[in-house]
């Protein structure tokens, strides 16, 4: 037989007991804040007993001639820092350095660059070529040369750029558009670049036509960074400037 519902009474009290239990309080949910990661260290490069590398013309002509991420270049800053370095900051890096700091002998930095996975011959005169050294002779030769040079670097100081003084506010341009149309076209940075480097690239690739030539020297320039452009557009500048002043000096003779 079926069981009889509870009566009214009975369901009452049920209600009322469940009704006096106490309430489960959620916990309120724990917050956790991400505290930022350390700041790395900037790197700063200590100077040294000579010159900084990036006065001396021929090292200054070495660096243009390659990218960042040339062997020769990264090769060369690892032994000057014992690090790769940044891409973006390798070269400044390098045009920084102006002599060892520490006080390592020449033997042990001579067993250190020799011993360098990435050191093989090759790459060694290349660090010669970018540091506008002798690339001939043994292994051992060319180690010793670069040791000896980067303990104390020397050599004859690039000239600078000379920029010319701008005119004073509210001064009148005595170049007039007739001078300016006359004035002879100068090469761009990318010209200076290609002119520069044009006997390089065909050397390393040996058959290139005119055109692919250009071709090539386009993608090392596209991949160059700021710093390795710069010595380039300024020189486009200097340029253009010294044309401007030259065909005003016509003008004005003419007058």
């Amino acid at each position: 037989a079926p069981e009889p519902s509870p009566s009214p009474a009975v369901r009452e009290h049920a209600r009322g007991t469940m009704s006096d239990r106490p309430k489960r309080e959620r916990a309120a949910p724990e917050l956790f804040s991400m505290e930022p990661a350390p700041a790395k260290p900037k790197f700063v490069v200590a100077d040294g007993p000579g010159m900084k590398l990036g006065d001396i013309s021929g090292v200054e002509a070495g660096l243009k001639a390659r990218t960042a991420d040339d062997d020769a270049v990264k090769a060369l800053h690892n032994f000057l820092f014992k690090s790769a370095g940044v891409k973006t900051a390798r070269k400044k890096n390098i045009r920084a350095f102006s002599g060892f700091t520490d006080n390592l002998s020449a033997e042990a930095r001579a067993e250190r660059l020799s011993g360098a996975k990435s050191s093989s011959i090759a790459t060694l005169r290349g660090m010669c070529d970018v540091l506008g050294l002798s690339k001939t002779g043994t292994k051992a030769e060319v180690v010793d040369r670069l040791v000896q040079f980067c303990a104390n670097p020397t050599g004859k100081k690039s000239g600078g750029v000379k920029r010319k003084a701008k005119a004073p506010a509210g001064a009148k341009k005595s170049k007039s558009r007739k001078t300016q149309k006359k004035g002879k076209r100068t090469p761009n940075a990318f010209m200076l670049y290609m002119r520069d480097n044009r006997e390089r690239i065909l050397e390393e690739n040996p058959g290139l036509t005119i055109g692919e030539v250009s071709k090539q020297a386009g993608a090392e320039w596209r991949d160059m960074d700021g710093d390795a452009k710069a010595p380039f557009v300024e020189e486009a500048e200097r340029l253009k400037e010294a044309a401007a002043a030259a065909a005003e000096e016509e003008e004005e003779e003419k007058e």
